[in-house]
């Protein structure tokens, strides 16, 4: 399931593009990128413990090497916050990011992503 961004921080340039309460960040130039997430997680009510929750970057629907991000939940009430960065070469635009999750039912919040174009 991806996750939803709602709001957009600052852009500057047109090379990268997201539309409010979406999941999807269009890199429209190729080129080398720097992407960099953070997000608060939370097991969600009624979830079955021990509850891993993984959040990964994609790209074009394919999971992006070295950037993924797991926390195993062992009680309820408890928040774990949830990074990656990494560096993505883009050979074709437009290219579609996303940060996808797997693990059982969980609540997410304060989630950022910051997207660079390097060169």
């Amino acid at each position: 399931m991806p996750l939803v961004f709602d709001r957009n921080g600052a852009v500057l340039g047109d090379a990268v593009v997201h539309g409010q309460n979406s999941p999807d960040i269009t890199i429209r130039q190729p080129g080398t990128y720097y992407v960099s997430f953070h997000g608060a997680v939370t097991p969600g009510p009624g979830a079955a413990f021990p509850l891993s929750v993984r959040l990964f970057l994609t790209s074009q629907g394919t999971e992006v090497a070295g950037a993924s991000a797991v926390h195993t939940f062992t009680a309820p009430g408890t928040t774990a916050g949830m990074s990656f960065s990494q560096i993505l070469d883009v050979s074709s635009a437009p290219a579609v990011l996303q940060v996808n999750s797997e693990g059982g039912g969980f609540i997410y919040g304060e989630v950022n992503i910051c997207v660079i174009k390097l060169y």
